[in-house]
């Protein structure tokens, strides 16, 4: 792991498309296989419950969460999403 401070406005999907730097900066940590704290970004749309924990990609875990599906975990459970 690397501690990185990024913006918040990052998790934004709205925010990102209106500023180029921030879009960049979420795409660049979509490509990342996963982040811990800071906010999900859904693939599908909010499901989530609780405090967030880290968001991972299938790469990341070695296994088959779909079609490039992501794990979400929360204090308090998790889920996954994918395309």
């Amino acid at each position: 792991m690397l501690p990185l401070d990024v913006p918040s406005a990052i998790f934004d999907q709205s925010a990102a498309r209106k500023d180029a730097s921030l879009g960049e900066l979420r795409k660049a940590l979509l490509n990342r296989p996963g982040w811990a704290l800071g906010d999900p970004m859904w693939i599908q749309g909010e499901e989530g419950w609780g405090t967030f924990v880290m968001q991972l990609a299938a790469e990341a875990l070695g296994l088959n969460l779909g079609d490039m599906g992501s794990l979400y975990v929360f204090g308090e459970g998790a889920l996954i999403q994918c395309h």
